[in-house]
């Protein structure tokens, strides 16, 4: 049996909606301070325009390429014995002869490992990332009943379960994530505002 599925379409549309608008926004402020200076003897300083237009591609730039590196490369096989995951970074993961599987709260969402024997690598994916219906015909094939491990203690209870599984950034250091999301977020906003005020 070969069966072959892709994350569930949609999925990231929400923090795509949120770059597209604020992109937008501060285009629009951006045009907007340009224009002001037709007509007046204040001059246009180009310089700081192409770097406010830079950092407008940043986040545009990178929302497109993880849209893109998401559609190629992201999926889930089950074939002969094994289940490969492929990650958007190009990386795929292959578990020979599945032995067990197991679900982990993560806050409002969760994570599913699924290992084989020790040697081999863990694949950890977001179960909500993809189409139940589809997931759960994989899951089937792989013929091992998914269980989910008590309590809120993620990182602690999947380094226990699985020594060696190899986890998303976010869920190994949430602090420095959340922290780094924020303070990066920050300091984009305040040089956007800068650059468009100083134009």
């Amino acid at each position: 049996m070969d069966l072959l599925v892709r994350p569930r379409a949609g999925r990231l549309r929400q923090p795509t909606v949120v770059v597209l608008v604020i992109a937008a926004i501060f285009l629009f402020c951006t045009a907007g301070a340009a224009v002001d200076h037709v007509g007046t003897d204040e001059p246009l300083r180009p310089a700081y325009l192409i770097v406010a237009l830079a950092l407008l591609l940043i986040p545009l730039g990178l929302i497109v390429a993880f849209l893109v590196l998401n559609g190629r490369n992201v999926f889930l096989r089950w074939s002969d014995g094994a289940l490969t995951l492929g990650e958007w970074t190009g990386r795929r993961v292959t578990v020979d002869q599945p032995q067990s599987a197991r679900q982990y709260p993560v806050g409002a969402s969760r994570l599913l490992v699924v290992s084989g024997r020790e040697d081999q690598p863990h694949i950890v994916l977001n179960p909500d990332w993809w189409v139940p219906e589809e997931l759960d015909r994989i899951l089937s094939a792989v013929g091992r009943p998914v269980s989910t491990a008590p309590g809120a203690a993620v990182l602690p209870g999947i380094r226990r379960d699985h020594p060696g599984t190899r986890l998303p950034f976010s869920v190994r250091y949430p602090a420095v994530f959340t922290i780094g999301s924020i303070v990066g977020s920050l300091a984009w906003l305040t040089a956007m505002a800068f650059l468009i005020t100083h134009l």
